[in-house]
């Protein structure tokens, strides 16, 4: 297979594209307006609390851009698209990992960026080897976030209770570990339901991790001290 045929292959992986055509999972496609939402709440709440702190408002970009990116996967259905919506989700997860490090633990930027390559590797490694476990009953679009799950995991349980500004911070964590278990149940689900709902329960899956982006931005924002404007 060359590579234009490889790039253009059609996929098919949820309950309610029924063919390769355009257009053919609009409920999916549509539920990504929640990363849009949810970017859209974390600029303006950075802007009423007076945070202008680049690395976060680069944050919204990020979690903008998955919505615009898987917007255009489920849209078209091919793989250059799920390679653009993967590699969107992996940049906003190595930056909130980088950003993490230096708003929480207080490195300095110097050090604070060795956290995102340390990330990747953690969830690239954890996938691989996840893949090597026979697990019959597992999805394998679930399997793939399994280790991003026991990421967030521990991100929360290393996330102070308080922040330095006095906020409650790991509260806003828990609720991320929360909503992504759910996510992932209802990415499990989608093809089990489908004969009794057409529409799967995928555009959960968006709906629930733009809630997840929107509340680690959140658990950022309370580390963040303001500055008056």
């Amino acid at each position: 297979m060359d590579l234009g045929s490889y790039f253009l292959a059609a996929i098919d992986l949820y309950c309610e594209r029924l063919d390769a055509s355009f257009w053919s999972e609009p409920v999916n496609a549509l539920s990504n307006l929640a990363f849009i939402a949810a970017a859209l709440w974390a600029r303006r709440a950075l802007h009423q609390r007076g945070l202008h702190a680049r690395d976060l408002h680069w944050l919204t970009l990020s979690m903008a851009s998955i919505g615009v990116c898987s917007f255009a996967f489920h849209t078209v259905g091919q793989r250059w698209a799920a390679w653009l919506d993967s590699i969107s989700i992996l940049v906003f997860l190595l930056g909130f990992a980088a950003t993490w490090t230096q708003r929480v633990l207080g490195w300095p930027w110097r050090r604070a960026w060795l956290a995102a390559p340390i990330a990747g590797s953690f969830i690239g490694v954890g996938t691989i080897a996840l893949m090597q476990v026979p697990a019959t009953w597992m999805r394998t679009e679930v399997a793939w976030y399994i280790s991003t799950w026991l990421a967030i995991a521990l991100t929360t349980v290393f996330t102070p209770r308080m922040a330095s500004t006095g906020l409650a911070m790991r509260a806003w964590m828990w609720g991320c570990t929360a909503l992504f278990t759910l996510a992932l149940g209802l990415r499990q689900i989608d093809l089990l339901v489908c004969p009794w709902w057409p529409l799967g329960t995928h555009a959960g899956w968006h709906l629930s991790n733009g809630l997840v982006t929107a509340l680690a931005l959140r658990a950022l924002m309370a580390a963040t001290p303001g500055r008056p404007r």
